[in-house]
């Protein structure tokens, strides 16, 4: 019987390394004051500014969110920190 090995792919090794500085560079956020833009609607034509202190960041289905106050916003749409 041969046996089955599973092998990773340099493709999805970079994307696990990629998704791992991500949330490395996501917990450095935690305790410092951000600002972030949010869509408002569906089709993304009316923004919120998200402003304050981030107090936590968790993954859901690979995306990355940080709290801030009592919003998630996604870290990609973090613009400043201070």
């Amino acid at each position: 019987m041969k046996e089955v090995t599973d092998v990773i792919s340099p493709y999805e090794q970079m994307q696990a390394i990629n998704q791992n500085f991500k949330m490395s560079s996501a917990f450095n956020l935690i305790g410092k004051d951000v600002k972030a833009k949010v869509a408002k609607d569906a089709e993304g034509k009316e923004f919120e500014e998200i402003a304050g202190k981030v107090d936590g960041v968790r993954m859901n289905n690979g995306s990355i969110y940080a709290q801030i106050g009592e919003k998630e916003v996604l870290v990609d749409n973090i613009y400043q920190v201070n």
